[in-house]
């Protein structure tokens, strides 16, 4: 059957619509709720996954946010994938703190990445090691100068970074007994980087971090292994793309 130059015409004009629906769909960004304690190791991984042309990720908030507000995000439809550094029972146990709403947490799934250390830092100077005994005694304020944990004569000032819940918790869970951290007169930075960077320029400091980090300019006591898990969640199955940034942070942190 032949075709007459204005079917032919029509037909073309469907198929590069086709196209560019198909395109568009393609080029959707991967809307990714992921926790602030590890936005260092979260940020490698989307840039990987963009690198290799699996996608794009959009990052819901710059910095990354709290257990419950990765949840919620989930929950809400908000976020194709939330990744956080606690397990779902306890971003499930943070929200319930909080009084967050989840209105489809049945639906929700979770799945165990791996688990990053967490690291103990002081003030150039700072003890070379901590007991657990020592840190606990420091972190739940029992001791408030470094001469009661074998250092010199100076006040210990707290330093934590901000919305790390769940790096708190585990901290509490591994360290302090249950216990929670003395949060009163404690310094609350935005970031990572900039908890070492404190740490670094004021005597007395002590904080901690989740690795990778750049240690170099603090000291790094050698004290009980502390860690936690890093989980991913989804509403339902995962998508095979939230699936490939999955794959790629779980080979990150091996």
């Amino acid at each position: 059957m032949k075709l007459s130059p204005h079917s032919i015409l029509a037909i073309a004009a469907l198929s590069i619509f086709c196209l560019i629906v198909t395109s568009a769909r393609a080029e959707k960004p991967m809307i990714v709720a992921h926790g602030a304690s590890i936005d260092e190791i979260c940020r490698k991984a989307f840039a990987e996954y963009e690198s290799k042309g699996v996608g794009t990720v959009k990052p819901l908030h710059d910095g990354g946010v709290s257990g419950d507000s990765i949840l919620f995000s989930v929950d809400r439809g908000l976020a194709d994938l939330g990744i956080s550094g606690n397990s779902l029972e306890a971003m499930i146990q943070i929200a319930q703190n909080k009084k967050v709403t989840l209105n489809r947490l049945s639906l929700i799934l979770s799945r165990r990445l791996g688990s990053m250390p967490i690291a103990l830092i002081t003030y150039p100077g700072g003890p070379l090691k901590l007991t657990g005994s020592q840190a606990k005694q420091i972190f739940t304020g029992q001791v408030k100068n470094w001469k009661d944990v074998g250092g010199e004569d100076l006040a210990i000032q707290l330093v934590v970074p901000n919305n790390t819940t769940a790096t708190q918790e585990s901290i509490s869970k591994l360290i302090l007994d249950g216990e929670g951290m003395q949060m009163r007169g404690t310094k609350v930075i935005e970031g990572m980087d900039k908890v070492v960077e404190f740490v670094a320029k004021n005597k007395g400091a002590v904080g901690f971090v989740t690795t990778p980090a750049n240690l170099s300019s603090v000291n790094h006591p050698i004290h009980p292994a502390v860690a936690s898990d890093i989980t991913a969640v989804t509403l339902g199955e995962p998508s095979p793309s939230a699936q490939a940034l999955m794959n790629i942070i779980t080979k990150q942190i091996q």
